[in-house]
């Protein structure tokens, strides 16, 4: 009889943070000061004191294992950075963070860093940058 399988390790979620602040699962509208569309479901709304924000600036979508960001027609833009180099986002286009990306939103950059070899999970971190 052949041995029992053991389970393969369960890759811990991805995490968000932003301004320090860990946000769950689900879809969250990221801006000055976010506000959902009539009709549109949300999960989190997550304000930022980046006056290089639109109101609404961007929804991020945490998922199991990966990270998808849509700049909702932002004025200043979202950019996508990864090794290959960067790209502007499209408009209303939901876009995956691979790990090691960073997204750049006004002044605030998130950014996905590879797992760490213990925890079997990754993190997305952000960081607002102020002017001195």
């Amino acid at each position: 009889a052949a041995a029992p399988r053991a389970a393969a390790p369960r890759a811990a979620a991805p995490q968000v943070r932003i301004d320090g602040t860990l946000l769950r699962p689900g879809t969250s509208l990221v801006g000055r000061g976010p506000v959902p569309r009539a009709g549109e479901q949300i999960d989190h709304t997550v304000p930022v004191a980046d006056r290089t924000l639109s109101k609404t600036h961007l929804a991020l979508r945490v998922g199991p294992t990966s990270v998808w960001v849509t700049d909702r027609a932002s004025t200043n833009g979202t950019v996508l950075v990864t090794s290959d180099g960067e790209q502007r986002l499209e408009p209303w286009r939901e876009t995956e963070v691979p790990p090691g990306g960073r997204i750049r939103a006004g002044a605030t950059v998130i950014s996905r860093t590879a797992a760490e070899p213990d925890t079997g999970g990754d993190d997305v971190e952000s960081t607002v940058l102020r002017e001195s």
